[in-house]
């Protein structure tokens, strides 16, 4: 329960948070011209209301395929301590592996092989080992479990209810405020939803390319 509270409240697990704060912005700003443009045409409505939506759709997207980790057995490294961090071990079994990988490139340097290729055999030859082992219980694709949702959406009910309560001790009712309210209920309900939407993806995504692959 620890390990999930402290992931859910890793907050820079998110990425392009740009976009998402642009979108935040178009979302509050959708909301003050139609407050202010009462007359708006149906097609005007449709572009005001859309476009911060849209904005959290492009964010979405890009998030998810950036929490994608390709597995390092199927990647090509020519530096051997960032093929070590990228493989999911202990430490001691990461240091162990860096020395046996450290003195095979250095055995084929003193074999008249460039340093560069040395050491891309050495990781290759060892990824070979390790491919041919577990090969059929390996996913290709390392997938993020995305608990900094949760806690975007704990933060975003909770600014809400922060900022209901301080409206309502100093009699606020103001258009920014309500605004705000919807914004955060409206965003904390999104990560919410994009959590377990992110969850299907990851079945299905993870589900084709491991079976494709072992075709």
């Amino acid at each position: 329960m620890k390990h999930i509270f402290k992931k859910a409240f890793n907050l820079s697990d998110i990425s392009y948070s740009g976009l998402l704060a642009a979108s935040l912005v178009f979302f509050i700003g959708s909301l003050y011209y139609g407050k202010i443009n009462t007359d708006m045409t149906p097609a005007m409505e449709w572009i005001v209301y859309s476009t911060p939506i849209c904005i959290a759709t492009v964010w979405g997207i890009l998030n998810y395929i950036d929490h994608i980790k390709i597995n390092a057995r199927y990647k090509k490294f020519d530096n051997i301590d960032v093929y070590v961090d990228n493989l999911i071990m202990s430490r001691d079994e990461k240091l162990e592996l860096k020395g046996y990988l450290e003195d095979y490139s250095t055995d084929l340097m003193n074999q008249g092989k460039p340093r560069e290729e040395a050491v891309k055999t050495a990781i290759g030859q060892f990824a070979v080992q390790e491919f041919a082992s577990v090969s059929k219980n390996s996913s290709i694709i390392n997938l993020s479990i995305h608990y900094y949702l949760m806690g975007y959406a704990m933060i975003a009910f909770l600014a809400g209810l922060l900022l209901q309560m301080a409206a309502a001790v100093m009699l606020i009712q103001s258009f920014w405020v309500q605004a705000a309210k919807f914004m955060f209920l409206a965003y904390g309900i999104g990560f919410i939803a994009l959590f377990f939407l992110y969850k299907l993806m990851d079945s299905i995504l993870s589900k084709n390319i491991n079976e494709s692959s072992r075709v």
